[in-house]
């Protein structure tokens, strides 16, 4: 994958016109299954249909990768672990996965 990802930064855009991102990486990439999608995914809405070129020009926009890195899942997911216990805390009813909510 790391190959692909160096090629469309180094490649001309006109090797990659017609073409969406799923397409590129390939529909079962490992690409779809990581945090680096996951931040791409969420933070500036990229969708497997979407340009590859899109991604292409994001990807040259000064910063970016700093900004997902730094704000993306890596760090959110801190804060996210820590909600179920303050959800419990305050009151709210919460369900989770491995406890299903029983209905009366």
């Amino acid at each position: 994958m790391s190959a692909k990802i160096l090629k469309l930064l180094t490649s001309p855009e006109e090797d990659f016109e017609d073409l969406s991102i799923g397409d590129y990486f390939g529909k079962d990439s490992a690409l779809f299954k990581g945090n680096f999608w996951l931040c791409l995914h969420t933070m500036l809405a990229f969708k497997p249909w979407h340009s590859v070129m899109e991604l292409r020009r994001a990807a040259g926009v000064p910063g970016i990768w700093r900004y997902l890195l730094d704000r993306g899942p890596f760090r959110i997911s801190g804060i996210l672990a820590n909600r179920p216990a303050a959800l419990r805390t305050s009151g709210s009813p919460f369900v989770s996965a491995s406890s299903p909510l029983e209905r009366p």
